[in-house]
C-alpha cells in the first residue's frame, strides 16, 4: 500500500511538468463555462521544538506538489512552499465542471475527492491542524 501511495506521488511530481499545458487546453476546453475552483492549505508538522544552536540553520519544510486529477489525467497542478513560521502553505486550483481527485505528494495525506462546479470554490484541507510540541 505504501508502494503505491509513492508511485501516486511519483507521478504527480512527473505530471505536474506537464501542468501547463494541461492548464491551458483546460482553459480552451472550459471557454464555454467558467471554470470552479479548489483552494486549500497543507499543514505539515515540524522537527518539533526546535532550540537555536549558534552556526546550524534551522530545519526548513520542503515545498509539496498539489494537483486535481480526473480520469488519470491531470488537470491543474501548484507546487505549494510552506512558511518556515507555521509549516502551512495555501494552493488555488481551477478546473472545468466534474469530480476530482485533490491529490498532495506526501504519502502520509489521503486523497480528497471533490465535486467542482461551473463558478464555485470549493475548500480542502491536508494534514494536522495542530502538531505536538
Amino acid at each position: 500500500m505504501k508502494t503505491r501511495t509513492c508511485v501516486r506521488a511519483m507521478s504527480l511530481l512527473a505530471l505536474s511538468a506537464l501542468s501547463a499545458l494541461s492548464l491551458s487546453w483546460a482553459s480552451s476546453a472550459g471557454a464555454l463555462q467558467p471554470n470552479g475552483t479548489v483552494t486549500g492549505k497543507l499543514f505539515q508538522c515540524g522537527p518539533g521544538p526546535v532550540v537555536s544552536v549558534p552556526g546550524q540553520p534551522a530545519p526548513t519544510p520542503t515545498p509539496v506538489s498539489v494537483a486535481l486529477v480526473r480520469n488519470q489525467r491531470t488537470w491543474a497542478a501548484q507546487l505549494v512552499g510552506f512558511s518556515k513560521k507555521t509549516w502551512s502553505g495555501s494552493f488555488s486550483l481551477s478546473a472545468p465542471a466534474g469530480r476530482y481527485e485533490v491529490v498532495a505528494a506526501i504519502p502520509s495525506y489521503p486523497v480528497r475527492w471533490v465535486t467542482i462546479t461551473s463558478g464555485a470554490h470549493t475548500v480542502v484541507r491536508f494534514g494536522k491542524i495542530a502538531c505536538a510540541l
